[in-house]
């Protein structure tokens, strides 16, 4: 059995989705996010490792480049929360935090 690479968590390129939503969206429209991000970079075995893969962790964005991807579409975005202890809870203590937020279309 061929064994085959994932780059990506739930969506594989999240910039894309973030213009999809900001197009069709009206002027004042919303979406809030909720989404894990990296605080740190992963190193190569851990961006192929399927436990890592299957719990979205492996595909994840960092934090920076996940809010730069979503103003880069045109919204305007507002940090509800962030939990960090959600790592040593979770995730094997592994730099990155579960993030929300809420993105506004400004026109």
């Amino acid at each position: 059995m061929k064994e085959e690479t994932f780059e990506g968590n739930l969506a594989l390129d999240k910039s894309k989705v973030f213009h999809e939503a900001y197009r069709v969206l009206r002027k004042n429209g919303r979406i809030y996010v909720s989404d894990i991000v990296l605080l740190e970079e992963l190193d190569p075995a851990q961006r192929s490792n399927k436990d890592l893969l299957s719990g979205c962790m492996a595909g994840a964005l960092l934090k920076d480049d996940y809010l730069k991807a979503i103003e880069k579409s045109g919204f305007d975005v507002e940090v509800l929360s962030e939990d960090k202890g959600i790592s040593e809870r979770q995730y094997r203590n592994i730099a990155l935090e579960s993030i929300k937020l809420k993105a506004l279309r400004k026109d």
